[in-house]
């Protein structure tokens, strides 16, 4: 993304300490650099929040999140794309929360042919030479249970009941967009 990478984010949070971001009533702190845990002003509410990308949230919760969006938007519903690459910590947990949407990153995804390049090809970015390591010789298959048993694993399972979708890359979301 670059130097100027915030300029892509309204928001920026960091430190979630997921799960408890979307399970428990955290406080968030403001980025202070100057203070040795890093946590400067404090807050219980969204109400002192701002959508300025040079700020920098720690820790929080879902619940002070979407009421700021709420808010910002004028919709006491809103609904909220989140994009994760870790099923516990970012997918199962956020599902759970009405109005928000998961959605799976999994690079594994690439490694499956045909269906990754159909993919690839309708992503109107420069296409993307994948390096990652074949674990399937090592692991086996990363979304079935074997060969001689094709039925899907735990994860994907798991996953197709709690992710609104899953890609390969963030770079995917474009192929669900409306332009």
């Amino acid at each position: 993304m670059g130097k100027d990478w915030r300029k892509f984010f309204n928001m920026v949070f960091c430190n979630a300490q997921k799960p408890k971001f979307f399970t428990e009533d955290k406080p968030y702190y403001v980025l202070d650099e100057w203070m040795d845990n890093l946590k400067g002003e404090i807050g219980f509410d969204s109400s002192e929040m701002k959508d300025d990308p040079s700020l920098t949230y720690l820790e929080g919760n879902a619940s002070i999140l979407t009421d700021f969006i709420a808010t910002k938007l004028k919709n006491n519903k809103p609904r909220i794309a989140y994009l994760g690459d870790h099923y516990v910590g970012d997918i199962h947990h956020c599902s759970k929360i009405d109005g928000w949407d998961g959605i799976a990153i999994i690079e594994e995804l690439s490694t499956v042919g045909e269906e990754y390049k159909e993919i690839e090809k309708k992503t109107p970015l420069k296409p993307l030479d994948l390096k990652l390591v074949p674990t399937q010789k090592y692991w086996g298959d990363y979304f079935l249970h074997s060969k001689t048993n094709p039925k899907r694993n735990y994860f994907v399972h798991e996953l197709s009941k709690n992710a609104r979708y899953a890609v390969p890359l963030v770079r995917h979301i474009t192929n669900f967009i409306d332009r």
